[in-house]
């Protein structure tokens, strides 16, 4: 961390804003005793962001580098919305991104697209809690500045609201922190209470490659199979080529081609 981090206020809400740090879910992580419920840590530029599965999150700077600090207050269960935090902080994105007036699309679990390139990527961790209860950071990077030639410079398709909007429409990173923290936590408390049910329907309309063949893999195995949607706690359906239905919770997903 190069500066010293700025603390902004809100309601209910505490922002600090950081220059340059290598992850703001590390960070998070690290001091997550000390930080109140509802932080959110945003950094100009990470040197070493991460996404799922340890991949590099390419962090260059006037993009948003953003992870929120979780402390809910009530008990895990395997039931409960604490597994489905990546899967709410996905749809609230793009609820976001459609009010621009573009097209988003989730892909299983934690990857937001438009025009079927990546524009964002989630990465939530648990954080045990005394009581029995289990904290999250949840880390979201949107891609809001790049130019073509830094997308082209990505291991996979990619895309930026540089590319989407013209210039009087983009947001400023600010600006759309602020967008984006208003709408996550208008029904925060709510999707605690009520768990992945709340949002099922909605992530369900946004969810990539439904009814087409993907390949699936985990660390263990590789699957083929149709995407046939998501299950009451935000699992894969996937029939296999034995027609069997089958529930995943983790994995990456890829449309099989022709």
């Amino acid at each position: 961390m190069s500066d010293e981090p700025i603390s902004e206020s809100a309601a209910n809400l505490n922002i600090l804003k950081l220059s340059v740090i290598d992850s703001t879910n590390l960070f998070a992580k690290e001091r997550f005793n000390e930080l109140m419920d509802r932080t959110a840590v945003v950094a100009d530029s990470q040197t070493a962001g991460r996404g799922r599965g340890g991949r590099s999150w390419y962090s260059l700077q006037g993009n948003l580098f953003l992870t929120l600090v979780l402390k809910p207050n009530l008990p895990f269960s395997k039931n409960s919305a604490h597994l489905a935090m990546t899967h709410y902080t996905g749809v609230t994105l793009c609820l976001l991104l459609e009010k621009m007036g573009l097209k988003p699309e989730i892909k299983w679990p934690n990857d937001v697209l438009i025009e079927k390139k990546k524009i964002a990527g989630i990465l939530a961790e648990s954080i045990p809690m005394p009581m029995g209860r289990l904290g999250i950071v949840v880390g979201l990077g949107v891609n809001l500045n790049m130019r073509d030639s830094d997308l082209e410079t990505i291991d996979q398709p990619a895309i930026s609201l540089a590319q989407l909007l013209p210039p009087n429409k983009r947001p400023s990173r600010d600006r759309f922190l602020r967008q984006y923290l208003n709408l996550f936590f208008e029904q925060y408390e709510l999707f605690f209470r009520k768990g992945f049910s709340l949002i099922a329907s909605t992530y369900d309309s946004f969810l990539l490659y439904k009814g087409e063949r993907v390949r699936l893999q985990t660390e263990h195995s590789l699957t083929f199979g149709t995407i046939k949607g998501v299950g009451p706690d935000g699992a894969l359906y996937l029939v296999g080529d034995d027609n069997k239905l089958r529930e995943y919770y983790v994995g990456d997903v890829w449309l099989e081609k022709a």
